[in-house]
C-alpha cells in the first residue's frame, strides 16, 4: 500500500509542505533521512544542476535548496509526523504495528458478517486474519 511521504517546512506556522513527494512508501524514509542527513552536499547538487534520477530524491532535493536554512520536518499523507533522523527504527516499526492492527480491526468487524454455521466464510475470515498479520512486524 502506497504511503505518500512529504517533507515540511517547519518554520513557519502553519507548516509548509513541499508540492511534491519525497517518498511513495514508508520504506523510503531512510533514503530521506539520509538526505536530510547529507542537507549541504544535496542543495549544492541540485543548484549545479544535479539530477538523482528519480522523481522522490529529486523532490526532495528541491525543496531542500527552497528551505536552506530551515528546520524541515518529515509527514506522511496521512498527517503522521515521522522522525528526521536515523535511528528511528523503532518508530518505523511501531506505524508498521498499527497499521496491521487497523487491518484486523477491519477484519473482525468484517466477520460479524459471516454466519455462525457458515464454516466456508470462517476459513475466509481466518485467511483474511492471516495475510493482515503476515504484514505485522516480528
Amino acid at each position: 500500500m502506497s504511503t505518500y511521504v512529504y517533507l515540511q517546512c517547519l518554520d513557519h506556522e502553519p507548516p509548509l509542505s513541499a508540492d511534491g513527494e519525497s517518498g511513495q512508501h514508508l520504506t523510503d524514509l531512510p533514503q530521506i533521512r539520509a538526505d536530510l542527513a547529507d542537507r549541504a552536499r544535496i542543495t549544492a547538487s541540485i543548484r549545479d544542476g544535479w539530477d538523482a534520477g528519480d522523481h522522490f530524491r529529486n523532490n526532495t532535493a528541491r525543496f531542500l535548496a527552497s528551505h536552506e536554512k530551515c528546520r524541515i520536518g518529515i509527514r506522511d499523507e496521512y498527517g503522521v509526523e515521522h522522525p528526521t533522523t536515523e535511528g528511528a527504527e523503532d518508530h518505523d516499526r511501531l506505524v508498521s504495528a498499527l497499521a496491521a492492527l487497523g487491518r484486523v480491526r477491519a477484519i473482525v468487524a468484517r466477520s460479524a458478517n459471516y454466519g455462525h454455521d457458515d464454516r466456508g466464510l470462517f476459513v475466509v475470515f481466518v485467511g483474511d486474519l492471516r495475510a493482515a498479520l503476515d504484514g505485522a512486524p516480528q
